[in-house]
């Protein structure tokens, strides 16, 4: 019982503090000025296009190589003679 419950303050702390960290990178471009706000993305918009494409890329190669070691056939001791 008291596992699940260190778990469980664990699990709730590390959720708060993501939370409130997020809170805090959000907070700099909310208090910037509204007409500032499209010049900043259209800068960043490819940056951000390019790191999306290179994770979703990555993601893909290591799924892809779980899926094909699992489905891989594995060799017995009696093929190996």
């Amino acid at each position: 019982m008291l596992r699940t419950w260190r778990f469980v303050t664990l699990l709730l702390g590390a959720l708060g503090l993501a939370l409130g960290t997020a809170h805090v990178l959000e907070l700099p471009p909310k208090k910037s000025t509204p007409a500032a706000v499209p010049e900043v993305y259209l800068q960043l918009r490819t940056r951000w296009e390019f790191g999306h494409v290179a994770a979703f890329a990555a993601w893909l190669v290591g799924f892809s190589l779980l899926v094909l070691s699992v489905l891989m056939e594995t060799p017995t001791e009696q093929s190996r003679i």
